[in-house]
This record gives structure tokens, sequence and C-alpha cells, in this order.
């Protein structure tokens, strides 16, 4: 089984990642959906206010790896990729329990290519003005995903057409998926 990691920033690129590793079999697992499910389980309201805010509360009760270990169980045996990793201690417990199994993919693109994107898409958490699009790049680096960006094994630049994207994507995991084979 490999157990491939996509971060990156919000907004460079990482969904459409998950789409092309769909395509190839690989189970997606995103860690907002466990924090979802969390919140669920407890009759919280699933707002994008209240979602970080239950995420970081969390994080300050159990340590800042509890998503890591709350997301393990939804593992199967399947290759999978997971998205949302946030920082060192999550990425010590995917380490721990996957070692030589586990790949690191950044994907990259510049602030201003990020926030265009995000502005274009216009999801419910996205922000709407430039100082908002900075406080959430903080609180994401305040986390350590800067850490993790610099400990990724390969990085896609994400800067082109989406074509370009989809082209750099199906390469790298063709190359990953076939290390294990």
């Amino acid at each position: 089984m490999k157990i491939i990691i996509v971060v990156g920033m919000p907004g460079s690129g990482k969904d459409e990642f998950l789409k092309i590793s769909k395509k190839f079999g690989l189970e997606v697992i995103k860690m907002g959906d466990v924090i979802r499910n969390e919140m669920i389980k407890r009759n919280l309201q699933i707002t994008p206010e209240q979602l970080p805010k239950f995420a970081s509360e969390e994080r300050e009760k159990n340590g800042m790896g509890i998503w890591a270990k709350r997301t393990i169980p939804y593992l199967t045996e399947k290759n999978s990729v997971i998205e949302g990793i946030r920082g060192d201690a999550e990425l010590n417990i995917f380490k721990h329990n996957f070692g030589g199994n586990l790949d690191i993919v950044c994907i990259f693109s510049t602030p201003k290519t990020r926030y265009d994107r995000m502005k274009k898409r216009e999801r419910r958490d996205d922000p709407s003005k430039i100082d908002d699009f900075v406080d959430r790049d903080q609180r994401e680096l305040r986390y350590g995903i800067g850490n993790v960006i610099a400990m990724s094994d390969y990085i896609i630049v994400n800067e082109g057409t989406l074509d370009d994207m989809e082209k750099a994507s199906e390469r790298l995991i063709r190359n990953i998926i076939m290390d294990v084979e």
C-alpha cells in the first residue's frame, strides 16, 4: 500500500491532483472531511468559521497530531492520497505509521495565482479580500504547513493551464504507483 500526502497552500491546485488520483483508482481522504465527521458526531454546526475553530481547539486539547491520528482509521489497504495535512506533528504520525510507503507531493502556486483562482472559484470559505487571504495563509503557516512543503519528495509547479496540471499530475502519480507495483 502506498500513501501519498498532497500538500500546498490554499488555492494551489490540490483538488485537481485529487481528481487525477481518483482516475488512477487511488482512494482519496480529505482531512477536512475527517474534521467534519467529528463535528457531526458531536452535533456541532459546520460553518466556514466553525470548522477551523473546532480543528484548532482539538489541536490545543489533544496535540497537533490529532487529525492525523483520526485520519488513519479511514485508510484501507488501497493506495491512497491524503489531503489536508497542516504540520510536522501530523507528518510524523503518518511517517511513523507508513514509513517508506509514504510520499509527499507539494502543489505549488504563487500567492497571486492562488488568490486569483480563489476569487474565481467562489467557495464559501474562500477569502474575498486580500487581507483575509493573507490572514488565511498566515494561519496555515503557523500550523507548520511550510515545514511539510519543505519535506516534499515531489513538487508540481501549478502556474500554467489546467491541462498542464493534469498532465504533470498523471506523470507523477504513474511514477509513484509504478514504484509500488
